[in-house]
């Protein structure tokens, strides 16, 4: 049966419809594969609903890389400006990817936390992670001027 929920819930999920938050969410919480839990904070982001907040905020402390990933991207998705605080603590993750999805996240969450942030990785030693870090804040610069 969870397996079943999972292919039902991640299309809808990847598809953008906020009728699969519950769910997916759901699915989280009860398959423990680290594919599928994977798979529902992307769907999650994917959604861009505030209510994937809780699950993605426990997803960061995943013992899987990718699952961390996956919810720091989520939350930029869902521009969840409450959980800067708790994505900034993988500034110097030892994965040169999730500090790129950081900075890729942040772009989407413009305060002045964030732009230090985005200063601080645009000098990273990675070459990705740095570009990343650009380009977010030429677009929350953006985002500031149309304002």
């Amino acid at each position: 049966m969870p397996s079943l929920l999972m292919h039902a819930a991640c299309p809808l999920g990847y598809l953008g419809d906020n009728r699969a938050v519950e769910a997916v969410s759901r699915a989280f919480f009860l398959l423990r594969y680290w594919l599928v839990r994977f798979s529902a904070a992307v769907s999650l982001g994917n959604i861009k609903d505030s209510r994937a907040y809780n699950i993605l905020i426990q997803a960061l402390d995943s013992k899987e890389v990718v699952i961390q990933q996956a919810a720091i991207s989520a939350l930029g998705e869902i521009q969840s400006i409450e959980s800067v605080d708790s994505i900034l603590r993988f500034a110097q993750a030892k994965d040169w990817l999730v500090r790129q999805r950081l900075a890729e996240a942040l772009g989407n969450l413009p305060t002045r936390k964030t732009i230090s942030a985005l200063k601080y990785l645009e000098k990273d030693s990675h070459p990705h992670v740095a570009e990343s870090a650009s380009i977010s804040l030429q677009r929350l610069e953006e985002i500031g001027n149309q304002i």
